[in-house]
């Protein structure tokens, strides 16, 4: 009996520090709000690599309005990104972030700053590391909107996210 009572204690006590890391409430937060993002990032690019090669669209006129291509593309993409939105909250929820609501609606405003700057270090336009792009902007949204995690790092991720902006705002200005 105190055998196995020693058992539990001495497997218990013999976690390595990455499992202790990763046990850690604030951790998990931060690591599943980036999978939710990078994932629904992951299923947009798929969808629109899908929906472009697709024989459904390859016969598809645009119409030849004003617009024409572009009024299309820009009608699909901001459905995705409502989808992407809309969809963020429940499976946050459902990942364990609580409260989800608050990572759901910061997570956009930071994704839209880390874009811009992704575009200009990587050279590559957003869409092609969509699936980065919402996985840091979530996880910086999680640690920003975490209401017990340590305040201090909830202040310097903040103040990194507006000290972006400010960088890009300027250099567009340029």
């Amino acid at each position: 009996m105190v055998a196995g009572a020693c058992h539990d204690a001495c497997v218990v006590t013999g976690q390595t520090g990455l499992r202790r890391l990763l046990g850690r409430p604030a951790v998990r937060r931060v690591l599943a709000s980036a999978s939710v993002a990078g994932g629904l990032g992951l299923v947009f690019m798929l969808v629109l690599d899908i929906g472009s090669g697709s024989h459904i669209t390859a016969g598809l006129t645009c119409g030849g309005g004003e617009w024409g291509c572009l009024g299309l593309a820009l009608i699909g993409a901001l459905a995705g990104m409502l989808a992407i939105v809309v969809l963020a909250w429940p499976l946050l929820h459902a990942a364990g972030v609580r409260p989800a609501w608050p990572v759901a609606l910061v997570g956009p405003v930071v994704a839209l700053v880390v874009s811009r700057e992704y575009g200009d270090l990587t050279g590559q336009t957003p869409e092609t590391g969509l699936w980065v792009v919402l996985a840091l902007s979530y996880a910086a949204a999680a640690v920003i909107t975490a209401p017990r995690l340590y305040r201090y790092w909830s202040l310097v991720v903040g103040i990194g996210v507006i000290a972006l902006y400010l960088a890009t705002r300027r250099a567009g200005s340029l």
